[in-house]
């Protein structure tokens, strides 16, 4: 259930500039995340062959499938480690990941920060913003009262 709620994040439209067979592709990566895919099924489900579905998806994405994969991957991720009290070791395996290793490079490779420290760093942000306005009220607040 929580997988198909995060895959239903997708928004149709953000698909628009591409030609149908990458938007089948997209979808269909955004909705599968957490398999493991590969170019034959991706372009299986796109209807066309997977070389072609390469060199279509390259030069209109501008980024090869494998790589958009990683990328979906890792923005679900950021959103499970955000919104989840799951664990890094449950997030990879929920992002798609056979192992923690091969999540903590990619993620780090994508962000510039280990999952744990793209975690605290989120938090510390909020925290930051939470404790900058006493019992909800600014400065202006405070004193026109």
């Amino acid at each position: 259930l929580f997988l198909e709620i995060i895959s239903s994040r997708v928004v149709p439209s953000q698909f628009i500039r591409y030609n149908s067979p990458t938007k089948k592709a997209l979808a269909f990566i955004e909705n599968n995340f957490y398999r493991s895919l590969s170019v034959e099924e991706i372009a299986s489900a796109a209807e066309i062959s997977p070389s072609y579905l390469q060199s279509l998806f390259k030069k209109e994405v501008g980024r090869t499938i494998k790589k958009e994969v990683q990328r979906v991957r890792i923005e679900k991720a950021k959103y499970m480690l955000t919104s989840t009290n799951f664990s890094i070791g449950a997030i990879a395996n929920r992002s798609g990941y056979r192992s923690v290793q091969d999540f903590n490079l990619n993620f780090k490779a994508l962000t510039g920060k280990s999952p744990s420290d793209y975690k605290r760093s989120q938090y510390d942000q909020k925290d930051a913003h939470y404790f900058s306005r006493p019992n909800g009220y600014n400065e202006k607040d405070r004193q026109e009262k």
